[in-house]
């Protein structure tokens, strides 16, 4: 799995990402999921096969969303609040489109080996909290 950004390839976009597939042996990019993705992404492959997990980081609030290969579906797995704000004046990172500071909010989804959890940071002030889902 892979993120796709359309805005960079001079395409119309709300500036969402898009889940994409890259074919490493016919070098083609399939987009997997219309869905607009806010940032973040992370996408992690269920050991099993079947599923992505991905994050979706929106002014104010992170999602953790779930892609079945099968259906070809998106399902909002959890919505929580979440300090995205940029940084202040002195700091270097100001110049993202939407204002997210993306990358101190991450939860970066991951699988259990056996495909029932999802082990995620969970960080609404900012602070690294495992957490995780079962599915």
């Amino acid at each position: 799995g892979c993120s796709y950004f359309p805005h960079l390839r001079g395409k119309e976009s709300d500036h969402g990402v898009r889940l994409a597939s890259f074919d490493t042996h016919t070098h083609c990019l399939t987009i997997l999921s219309d869905f607009p993705l806010r940032g973040g992404c992370h996408p992690s492959p269920s050991p099993d096969g079947t599923k992505v997990v991905v994050d979706s980081i929106r002014e104010g609030e992170i999602d953790l969303l779930l892609y079945d290969f099968a259906t070809g579906s998106m399902e909002k797995l959890l919505t929580q609040p979440s300090d995205t704000r940029v940084e202040s004046h002195g700091d270097r990172r100001l110049d993202l489109p939407n204002g997210v500071k993306h990358y101190n909010v991450h939860p970066h989804p991951s699988w259990s080996h056996d495909s029932r959890k999802i082990l995620f940071n969970a960080c609404p002030e900012r602070l690294v909290r495992p957490c995780q889902i079962t599915l």
